[in-house]
């Protein structure tokens, strides 16, 4: 082989959806030494949402509104504060800027010690229907009416709340604040000044995505997570204002939203030396899949009236010439408590499925989670994907670790990469990879050295080899371990050799003895402590013409 194998986080959430910015991701990947980010944001969150909130007047009877049929809701809720001021908030009809209810808010302070008291409310919304990427082109509109406002002791906060910022990855935000500025200036918090008309309604706007791009916060790289309202006094300080229509506004979404996004990442990466790629996960078509290739325009869920189906959306990525994986295949049960005779019938269930179907054409499934996800841990994953390969479903294995935040799932926890084979790493190149199974997958916290896996003849994982002889010796070769790590040789599902490994390298083998139609051999590699943090993908044996193999997975040795 000419090439090598690059590190790849291949299912990262950034600034479309969660808390985390793209920059985050990088600058941890840059610590780890890794190669490669695929950026997977779902893609009903870039496209236009399904009942998307972008406005909120208080007509209603209260600070949430609620729908009765879906269940969902939205509105202000108080904020917690250590040091609260003494205050009401509520709906009135004393004032109005549109309609007849607006919310009124105040605070005062109750003593002269200097300190300053809050009070005040944050918007949500259930499933976060209102949260939008900056690189929308985000502003917002809030009417608002000071009525009192106490000079140097009192204040008024629109606090935004954006995307984490490396390195300590604490919220960036900008604050709009009517009165006194003094003390609210932080690392990635910038503070933009707001004259207010006293005892008049005024229309306040926020342009998020412009400002961002002006004050050191992390420019488009953020998502607009939430505002909040915040009423600060001191000494003997009072405030009192009204607030009414909310308004959240953006220009772009879908593909254009798409294309600003893999903009921003390419300078981001030119930063960190992380090459990215910006994918999707089609998300609102039945199971959630990674669409990994950059050429598969977002599906339209809204020009489809939100009624996609998992065949449409699997057509539409092979429309496109591209391909998918199959995402954490037991997540149905996340929310459902079951027992080990429970999760062995669900495991079974999947199994026929995935059997019956193929997978669905998939290229691809997750199945590398160290800790345990949706209440089942690595062995179910991996004895899902051992059947697979006994039934002559070839289909590559990948672990991840499906982030939506920078500070977690990185050192530890499920915080798995995939190795993949290219001589450089190209779009084509790593995906010609992936279809063909030339991966391996694991900690890139802990494995630190460098992986071959082959046959003595040279076939390498993933390939598919029509045997002509009776037996395979199958080589394994580890660089930069640590005494105590076991390797653990796995064929046709069975556990088998054990080998203790020393400090340094290491070199393994493995005889497999040709007796069914189908053989796989693959290899596993646990810490001193028995955590997995190596897998590799199988090596395939199949006797007799009758097996279909699939072209990128034909052998390319006689």
């Amino acid at each position: 082989m000419k090439g090598e194998y690059y590190c790849a986080h291949l299912h990262m959430h950034s600034c479309f959806e969660g808390i985390a910015s793209m920059e985050g991701h990088m600058y941890q990947a840059k610590q780890l030494g890794i190669d490669v980010i695929w950026f997977t944001d779902h893609d009903s969150r870039i496209g236009k949402k399904k009942d998307e909130v972008v406005h909120f007047d208080f007509e209603d009877e209260g600070l949430i509104e609620y729908n009765q049929a879906t269940g969902a809701s939205q509105g202000w809720k108080p904020i917690e504060t250590e040091h609260s001021a003494v205050s009401e908030i509520g709906i009135t009809n004393e004032k109005a800027y549109q309609g007849s209810r607006s919310m009124k808010m105040m605070a005062v302070a109750d003593g002269t010690d200097g300190e300053w008291k809050t009070a005040g409310v944050m918007f949500f919304s259930t499933a976060h229907r209102h949260v939008v990427s900056l690189l929308a082109r985000v502003s917002l509109k809030i009417a608002c009416m000071v009525e009192a406002l106490s000079d140097n002791d009192s204040r008024m906060i629109f606090d935004m709340k954006l995307s984490q910022r490396p390195p300590e990855h604490k919220h960036a935000r900008l604050r709009y604040v009517i009165g006194n500025t003094e003390g609210l200036t932080e690392e990635h918090i910038s503070v933009i000044p707001v004259s207010a008309d006293i005892g008049r309604w005024q229309e306040l706007e926020f342009n998020l995505s412009k400002d961002a791009e002006k004050y050191p916060v992390g420019g488009l790289d953020n998502v607009f997570d939430t505002i909040s309202i915040v009423l600060q006094v001191r000494n003997e300080g009072k405030i009192q204002c009204y607030i009414d229509d909310f308004h959240i506004h953006y220009e772009l979404a879908g593909e254009e939203a798409r294309a600003e996004q893999s903009r921003v990442a390419k300078i981001i990466g030119q930063k960190y030396g992380i090459i990215p790629y910006v994918g999707t996960e089609i998300s609102a078509a039945g199971q959630h899949k990674n669409c990994f290739c950059t050429n598969v325009p977002i599906i339209d869920y809204r020009a489809k009236n939100y009624n996609v189906s998992h065949d449409e959306a699997i057509d539409w990525v092979k429309r496109h010439e591209g391909i998918f994986s199959l995402n954490h295949p037991f997540e149905h049960w996340k929310n459902i408590e079951v027992n080990d005779e429970e999760r062995k019938k669900v495991l079974d269930e999947i199994a026929n499925k995935y059997i019956a179907s193929k997978c669905d054409g998939a290229s691809l499934i997750e199945i590398g989670f160290p800790v345990e996800r949706a209440h089942f841990t690595l062995p179910y994953y991996l004895e899902l994907w051992d059947r697979l390969s006994k039934n002559g479903i070839f289909i590559t294995g990948y672990g991840d670790s499906d982030n939506h935040t920078n500070h977690i799932n990185w050192w530890d926890g499920n915080n798995f990469t995939a190795w993949i084979y290219a001589e450089e790493p190209t779009e084509e190149n790593l995906i010609r990879s992936m279809k063909s199974g030339n991966v391996y997958t694991g900690d890139p916290a802990v494995f630190k050295g460098q992986l071959i896996f082959k046959t003595s003849e040279g076939h390498v994982m993933g390939q598919v080899v029509r045997v002509r002889k009776s037996d395979y010796v199958l080589i394994l070769e580890l660089s930069e371990i640590m005494e105590g790590w076991t390797i653990q040789w796995v064929a046709d599902g069975i556990r088998k050799d054990k080998m203790i490994t020393d400090k340094g390298c290491c070199r393994s083998e493995f005889c497999l003895s040709i007796k069914e139609d189908i053989h796989f051999v693959r290899v596993e590699l646990y810490d001193e402590k028995g955590r997995c943090i190596l897998l590799t993908n199988p090596i395939y044996f199949v006797k007799g013409e009758h097996i279909e193999i699939p072209k990128e997975r034909e052998t390319i040795i006689e």
